[in-house]
């Protein structure tokens, strides 16, 4: 916060305040009738009072507009907004993640490893009838590799970083 938030009244000003005073005064002294120069006097005290408060609030106004406040509670949460339209992408060439083949491909290894041992390394890696013992083995193979070409599609359209978009295609079991 500012240090020294309240206005300094300089001498000039407060000069210049008497001078406006002393001046009504003599004209107050100059009125004949007592009620008159009551009235008279009650007005002009009003009047001087109204413009010193003008003053104050202004020079207030001006040290304090740009000064913020203590930090409230934060508040409820609301509800989500609107989904907007997808950006574009101006800092970089290309967007998005790099190398998503080897990611993708070394994540799938871990997230279907159970599949790999059952089928076999050799069958994964080159799904045909010598590799594989099985129809079943070389379907299972096909499937985890189709999966990991979608993975690998979405990866490289994505503008998210590799750790959120790795929880959205290999969620958690």
């Amino acid at each position: 916060m500012a240090e020294n938030t309240k206005p300094n009244i300089t001498i000039i000003q407060i000069i210049l305040f008497l001078f406006v005073f002393i001046l009504f005064v003599i004209i107050g002294i100059s009125i004949e009738d007592k009620n008159l120069k009551i009235s008279y006097f009650l007005v002009v005290s009003l009047i001087l009072f109204t413009l010193f408060n003008c003053y104050l609030t202004i020079a207030y106004y001006k040290d304090l507009r740009n000064v913020g406040g203590q930090p409230g509670e934060r508040g409820l949460k609301g509800e989500s907004g609107f989904t907007g339209d997808s950006g574009v992408c101006t800092f970089s060439e290309k967007c998005g993640i790099n190398d998503c083949e080897s990611k993708v491909l070394n994540e799938s290894k871990q997230y279907s490893a159970d599949k790999i041992d059952l089928i076999g390394e050799p069958c994964y890696t080159n799904s045909t009838i010598e590799n594989c013992k099985t129809q079943e083995h070389i379907n299972i193979a096909n499937d985890v590799k189709n999966l990991n070409r979608i993975r690998i599609e979405k990866c490289n359209n994505s503008k998210l970083n590799w750790e959120d978009l790795k929880e959205k295609l290999f969620p958690p079991l």
